[in-house]
């Protein structure tokens, strides 16, 4: 994947990473964005969801220096990185859920989505470049079970 550059408004998925961004990740703390578009790109998650249930999903939106060093400001990081809606889609067995979430109202760090009924097993969660916003970052999901606060 190519890495992002901050002065070339380039279509398609880059890789954006450097020692001071706020991304999650246990080895390299990088995050992966695209510009605006219009459906045809996507950014997909995958996880194991132990027992059926009831689950809570986040989403990541790094903050503070995840934008070449600026400081995270309400909507976005730079000029041209003001976040939308983002058209996400939870896919679980044969059950398939649109959910919108206004990413102009996220918080640094881990967002709530949601709750949701799953059943155990693979699920995915994607998100498209469709949005109302400049730009779609996609950083890491989490899982939570609603039942189990030890988790």
């Amino acid at each position: 994947m190519p890495e992002y550059y901050w002065g070339a408004r380039v279509p398609g998925w880059h890789r954006q990473g450097d020692p001071l961004t706020m991304s999650w990740g246990k080895y390299r703390r990088t995050l992966t964005r695209i510009l605006a578009g219009t459906g045809d790109g996507s950014a997909t998650f995958a996880a194991e969801l132990p027992d059926e249930g009831v689950w809570r999903l986040y989403y990541h939106l790094p903050g503070a220096s995840a934008s070449e060093g600026h400081a995270w400001r309400a909507g976005g990081w730079n000029p041209g990185d003001d976040f939308g809606t983002y058209h996400l889609e939870i896919v679980a067995g044969d059950l398939r859920v649109p959910v919108e979430y206004d990413a102009r109202m996220a918080v640094p760090g881990w967002n709530d989505i949601g709750t949701f009924g799953l059943p155990a097993g693979l699920v995915s969660v994607t998100v498209s470049d469709a949005t109302d916003g400049e730009v779609i970052v996609a950083d890491a999901v989490r899982w939570q079970p609603v039942n189990d606060p030890d988790r």
